[in-house]
């Protein structure tokens, strides 16, 4: 049986999910949940994939099980056309596996094109035996501070090739003295309660015309509400949001992404990036004890790479066509720093 939780009318609920979706979850605007406990079968949920039965939003599954006979984490991403795979180790993997996704893939007109596994550091790099390139690390994304390696798999060969004219060539070694930012005296920085949402929300959908996950209002409100983004925005004299970035907080690994990056163009060059960047660094390390965090910035915009690069974070990998942006398919730089 269906078991349906949330505000929305059983009617909408259905919508959400297309036809039938017989699993237990949690609907969200952000993403499905599947309820703590809940063991799914890699097979079964291809299998709706391939009956169009999954809608648009990702479907985040905490345990699934594999015909490995092993469990793990992952996130099946429509929009973005993406499998991730989290925790899981290349002797859990096989070519059954694979051959299961690839015909999935070439059965549902390619709705996923890429694999991603997050994997630790294993001798000898087995993955490349599958046909996995690697292509960076989070530092510190896993619990206890253990790093991340992103081991990823193409299902359709052109999304593994680079677009040269998306992809700006930069130092990446930091030739800056760190200093820290300011912030002009008449602008205020703030952190975000479910009030702002709204207008943070607003800011952020007159930045992006495209965005790889939902940033309306209800969204916005709900990542503050539960605690799974925290937001800081600057306002000019005027009382205006002008800036705004977000902590996406992996509470369970104890690490966070850096993202919601946006400034309205008028007021850009001021270093108010930097200053967010730097108040939120506080925040994690005060609030939440948290200090591994990371980004992956767009590799076409030279200006937020250049910001995370003065604020002394590492670069540590790039990831081809990673998710979808408003020139489409869009490659991003892995940033880390230990705070």
């Amino acid at each position: 049986r269906v078991n349906f939780i949330g505000r929305r009318s059983l009617r909408h609920q259905k919508l959400f999910l297309l036809k039938k979706y017989v699993l237990p979850t949690i609907i969200t605007t952000q993403m499905i949940f599947l309820k703590e406990g809940c063991i799914l079968d890699l097979k079964l949920v291809l299998n709706q994939i391939q009956s169009n039965e999954i809608n648009a939003y990702p479907l985040h599954i905490k345990q699934l099980s594999l015909p490995s006979n092993m469990e793990c984490e992952a996130i099946f991403d429509p929009y973005n056309q993406r499998i991730k795979f989290y925790g899981l180790s290349v002797a859990n993997f096989d070519d059954k596996i694979l051959e299961l996704l690839k015909n999935t893939s070439l059965s549902s007109n390619n709705c996923f094109s890429k694999i991603i596994v997050y994997t630790y550091h294993e001798k000898d790099n087995p993955w490349k035996a599958y046909g996995f390139i690697h292509e960076g690390i989070i530092r510190g994304f896993f619990a206890n501070h253990i790093d991340a390696h992103i081991w990823s798999f193409f299902l359709d060969p052109k999304r593994a090739k680079q677009s040269t004219d998306q992809y700006i060539q930069m130092q990446y070694e930091n030739p800056y003295a760190v200093l820290l930012p300011k912030l002009p005296l008449r602008f205020t920085s703030h952190i975000a309660t479910s009030e702002h949402a709204s207008e943070i929300a607003a800011l952020l959908m007159d930045t992006f015309e495209d965005y790889p996950s939902p940033i309306d209002a209800e969204h916005v409100k709900k990542q503050i509400i539960n605690k799974s983004n925290y937001f800081r925005f600057i306002r000019n004299s005027d009382k205006n949001i002008i800036a705004v970035m977000s902590a996406e907080i992996d509470h369970k690994r104890s690490s966070a992404e850096m993202t919601d990056c946006a400034t309205r163009p008028e007021y850009q060059g001021q270093g108010l990036m930097r200053y967010l960047l730097y108040k939120l660094e506080q925040d994690l390390k005060n609030h939440f004890n948290i200090c591994d965090l990371y980004t992956l910035a767009r590799a076409g915009q030279p200006g937020i790479n250049h910001v995370f690069l003065k604020s002394n974070y590492k670069h540590t990998g790039q990831l081809i066509n990673n998710c979808r942006m408003p020139n489409g398919w869009e490659t991003m730089n892995i940033w880390c720093k230990s705070t």
